[in-house]
């Protein structure tokens, strides 16, 4: 049986980080306080608070907030757009809660990667082979999936082994995809 059957949007306004995209709250019609740690456990990239419960994560571009009968989200295309969100959502949700059984709870806070610590494992040549102007600009958009950590070629040099070795572990242990060669 699903946990949420239904969800209602209760607000819709102008996102503050992007102006040409908007923000979103929806009501649900139950509680999300039992499937956080579950959901913790099943996504990369959460932060978790357990009191009061909430979830924060980022997920293509945009930023999501689960907390008892609500999502939030923002940096969203349109309505359409945050409509397809919600009910990715809410198939997560009782996807997850069905499985709960077979998972192991996480109540681990989680920490979102800042564009400065990614920053701190790149040359900061700011060469632009990445087709950024600058390396902080580039970490940045390794955080939004929009860059490839691949497209910093000076990092895959002898040179840069060391940062190049601790920034993929970076990356992989927040939950970022990192090319399958690097992973051994």
């Amino acid at each position: 049986m699903p946990l949420v059957s239904r969800w209602e949007l209760i607000s819709v306004v102008p996102c503050l980080a992007d102006t040409a995209k908007i923000r979103v709250t929806a009501q649900l019609d139950a509680e999300l306080d039992e499937v956080l740690p579950y959901l913790n456990a099943v996504l990369k990239r959460a932060v978790f608070n357990p009191r009061p419960p909430s979830l924060t994560t980022n997920r293509g571009g945009m930023c999501f907030s689960l907390r008892a009968r609500r999502i939030a989200g923002a940096k969203l295309r349109d309505l359409d757009h945050a409509r397809e969100e919600l009910e990715w959502w809410m198939a997560l949700i009782n996807d997850t809660w069905e499985r709960r059984a077979s998972l192991a709870p996480s109540y681990e806070r989680g920490q979102q990667l800042s564009a400065i610590q990614v920053f701190k494992g790149l040359p900061a040549t700011n060469c632009k082979a990445c087709g950024e102007s600058t390396c902080l600009a580039f970490a940045a958009k390794l955080l939004t999936e929009k860059a490839s950590v691949l497209a910093c070629a000076p990092l895959f040099t002898p040179e840069w082994r060391e940062k190049r070795l601790a920034l993929l572990d970076l990356l992989e242990g927040a939950g970022y995809p990192i090319p399958p060669e690097f992973l051994a």
